[in-house]
């Protein structure tokens, strides 16, 4: 039931009939061609081996489900736990150009400004607050829903800034760790576009859906591209937090 109401929603899923999700598994072939050649050509950014394993995957839609969120209350609405969406990593079309992002992209998230770890990373910034008033209070908010409503534009322009912000390191963790170079923001770009533009899965093995807005757990790039989306929300608030303000923490959508 959870499920179906979610994918109900027009605003975040169309729903495709067989044709519609083989045109575009058409589209996805082609992009699966353009991405490894671009790649190839500026700098050798990955090996003729690994983009001959791009280009040959054999493209099929993956499957979604929906993980019940059991430590909440059930939805009178349907009788059932709302749930996350996850679109299965096995079959995805996209899974190595997926990975190889999130790969590079890893590199960057401990340099995002006021986004922790864990919660010992919490506990280790808190005992380092200068003069903590013992009437402080510390309080946290959840942002509601933040994979499945992250506006795309946004989030390419944002997870792309950073990037061009923080090449050196991105140059420097592949120089470190012997990978060949990192690809030139403007391809970094359009894989972005790419992966989000080409959401198309399968329900129950029967449904085909595209998804409209958002992003997906499941898909390695989600991590970086939440991250980079809330930190350009936030930034005003770590740039220049009003005086009440003595610390600004955020572990993806929860902001402590």
């Amino acid at each position: 039931k959870e499920a179906l109401r979610q994918l109900g929603d027009k605003n975040t899923y169309m729903e495709l009939s067989k044709t519609e999700a083989e045109g575009y598994i058409g589209k996805i072939h082609k992009h699966k061609i353009i991405v490894p050649n671009a790649l190839e050509k500026h700098n050798n950014c990955i090996t003729k081996a690994e983009g001959s394993g791009v280009r040959n995957q054999q493209v099929s839609l993956p499957a979604t489900y929906f993980l019940p969120k059991i430590h909440k209350e059930k939805r009178e609405d349907t009788g059932a736990f709302a749930a996350r969406p996850i679109i299965a990593a096995v079959g995805s079309p996209f899974k190595a150009l997926d990975q190889y992002l999130a790969k590079l992209a890893a590199c960057l998230l401990p340099c995002i400004p006021g986004s922790l770890i864990d919660t010992a990373a919490l506990l280790r910034d808190l005992a380092t607050v200068p003069n903590l008033p013992p009437v402080a209070k510390l309080f946290s908010v959840d942002v509601i829903s933040l994979y499945p409503s992250i506006d795309w534009v946004e989030a390419v322009e944002d997870s792309t800034s950073f990037y061009m912000e923080h090449f050196d390191v991105v140059k420097e963790f592949c120089e470190k760790n012997d990978m060949l170079p990192p690809p030139p923001h403007q391809i970094f770009r359009y894989i972005l576009q790419m992966l989000l533009q080409n959401n198309v899965f399968l329900f129950q093995n029967e449904k085909y859906f595209r998804k409209l807005k958002g992003r997906a757990m499941g898909c390695s790039m989600s991590v970086f591209m939440a991250n980079a989306f809330m930190y350009r929300k936030t930034r005003h608030l770590i740039e220049n937090p009003p005086a009440e303000l003595l610390y600004f923490g955020r572990y993806i959508d929860d902001i402590e």
